[in-house]
Parts: structure tokens; sequence; C-alpha cells
């Protein structure tokens, strides 16, 4: 089982689908397990998913 450290270094990575499956299944089974790392985790998504969508919408105008 990965460390909070090691989930967090992997983390931009995972979300990025830069990792391979035995490194994406620990990542998300520390998670899963996890109480801090959840909230981190979905944080780094929600900031993802803002940048992408000024990055996109700005190339739509």
């Amino acid at each position: 089982m990965l460390s909070c450290a090691e989930a967090r270094d992997l983390a931009s990575e995972l979300i990025d689908g830069e990792l391979g499956l035995e490194e994406t299944a620990a990542v998300q089974a520390h998670v899963a397990g996890c109480l801090t790392c959840p909230n981190l985790y979905r944080a780094l998504l929600a900031v993802t998913g803002a940048l992408r969508k000024a990055r996109f919408g700005a190339q739509e105008n």
C-alpha cells in the first residue's frame, strides 16, 4: 500500500492518465482506504477540471 506522500506524488499523473495499470490501481486503492487523501484528490480533480474548461473555453473564443 502506498503512503499518503507517495499517493500525492502520483495524483496528477493519475488524473492525466499517465500511470500504468499497477500504479493506477495502487493510487486508487490508497485513496479509497485513506481518511485524508480523498479530499485532496477531489480538490485536485476540481482544479484540473476548471483549468481544462478555462483553457478549452478560451480556445473557442
